[in-house]
């Protein structure tokens, strides 16, 4: 009675439709695509390849192709990009010494997030973008090289930060920040991350005693 009731539950498969099931083929595009992305990246593929284009028995086009793909450590390993790969990293290194050096003397970046301030002062009222940065002294915007900081202020001058909100007529959007400095400066921001942004100023307040 009991395998009576189990078999009602479940249908009975015997051994060589199991057998059967086990063996049929499948297809996993994901996987065999995963396969030759690595094998391309890791080992590299050459491509050698001629062509001509006719028309009527007529020569019109020719493509000669010669061409390498890799990863970067394996075009390294056969000396091909050696020279842009260095001056590549060069620039970067040369880029990123720029930007440490427009911190102050024992400064600690406590924030870091693609951002952007309102700016007023031109003939078109437009978004700013740049890297908004929060120190433990100082709140920036660099647009680009260190020369261009489109705005800071150190962080004893912050006296209050607001979500601005929607309002009419305005580009704003709902997660906006409005900074009030001291002096009654108000600056408006925008950043993907207000709130980490305004966690880490608590944070640095805390720290403080602030």
């Amino acid at each position: 009675m009991e395998f009576d009731s189990l078999a009602r539950g479940h249908p009975i498969v015997s051994f060589e439709e199991e057998a059967s099931l086990a063996m049929t083929p499948t297809r996993n595009c994901n996987g065999a695509l995963v396969d030759l992305l690595e094998r391309v990246l890791d080992k590299g593929v050459i491509i050698n390849a001629d062509l001509i284009i006719s028309l009527a028995g007529i020569p019109l086009v020719g493509v000669q192709l010669r061409a390498a793909l890799a990863g970067m450590e394996t075009m390294l390993e056969w000396g091909l990009m050696r020279d842009w790969d260095r001056k590549l990293r060069s620039e970067e290194s040369g880029t990123h010494a720029r930007k440490m050096a427009a911190l102050l003397r024992g400064e600690t970046i406590l924030f870091k997030m693609i951002g952007a301030c309102f700016d007023e002062s031109g003939l078109y009222r437009t978004w700013r973008y740049g890297h908004l940065y929060v120190t433990d002294q100082r709140m920036m915007l660099i647009q680009g090289e260190v020369e261009n900081v489109l705005f800071q202020s150190p962080l004893v001058d912050i006296e209050e930060i607001v979500f601005v909100g929607e309002a009419d007529g305005e580009d704003l959007r709902e997660d906006d920040l409005q900074v009030t400095i001291r002096g009654g400066l108000n600056v408006r921001l925008r950043t993907a991350d207000p709130h980490g942004m305004l966690a880490a100023l608590e944070r640095r307040a805390e720290a403080v005693g602030i």
